[in-house]
């Protein structure tokens, strides 16, 4: 796994900062809380896309504290949600758990 591949954004950003931060290169941003027990399931399968994935995406960890118009915006409802960006623009949404499967499925589908 390429380490800087793998961001964490702990600071509050908007928008417009969100599409200043992400690589032209596809993204997978991440929101999460981290008390969710969800999020704490879920962490082990990103963290095995990372390493199956880090060297074709980069994947941004953000707090639900950090991103309240990133919330807004996509209309995320539950924790963790992910954020499938390419190019710069937004390819799909998965809020919750998911199985591994559809995760790898989703990432597969960006680097195509």
């Amino acid at each position: 796994m390429n380490e800087s591949n793998v961001i964490v954004v702990d600071r509050i950003i908007s928008d417009n900062l969100l599409y200043k931060i992400i690589d032209e290169i596809p993204s997978l941003v991440i929101l999460y809380s981290e008390w969710s027990t969800t999020y704490q399931i879920m962490k082990r399968k990103y963290k095995k896309m990372e390493s199956e994935f880090g060297n074709r995406i980069k994947f941004y960890y953000m707090s639900n504290r950090c991103c309240p118009e990133i919330r807004a915006e996509y209309g995320i409802m539950f924790f963790p949600a992910c954020l499938f960006f390419r190019e710069y623009k937004i390819i799909d949404i998965i809020e919750g758990a998911v199985s591994t499967t559809t995760l790898h499925n989703k990432l597969n589908k960006l680097v195509i």
